[in-house]
């Protein structure tokens, strides 16, 4: 939640994430049975931002796993025969997966 007129933080621009379960007369009052919590994240929309870009770049990112075409890379024939005949329908990343390996055989990259 931007906070752009201190209406909740007392502080100008203020973003901030609210989690829990508000109550109705939000934001006064909160009793154990309804707990918000918040958090304030920078103070202004520039400062939000950079601090979420770096906190972006922190996470760490589990690359997709495709067993199948784990077993296919052992066999560039069955490898190429899969990549002629993929359905362009069900994304790109078996693609992807398929050209970044480094037993992908040039001919299978270039088709």
């Amino acid at each position: 939640m931007v906070d752009l007129y201190s209406r909740f933080t007392n502080h100008k621009e203020s973003i901030f994430i609210e989690y829990g379960r508000p109550k109705p007369e939000y934001p006064d009052i909160f009793d154990d049975h309804y707990p918000v919590n918040s958090l304030t994240l920078a103070l202004s929309v520039q400062d939000f931002v950079v601090t979420y870009l770096e906190f972006l770049q922190k996470i760490p990112l589990k690359p997709q796993v495709y067993p199948q075409i784990d077993k296919l890379l052992a066999n560039h024939k069955r490898l190429f025969t899969y990549v002629a005949s993929y359905n362009w329908d069900n994304g790109e990343a078996q693609m992807e997966y398929i050209v970044r390996s480094k037993l992908c055989d040039k001919a299978t990259v270039l088709y």
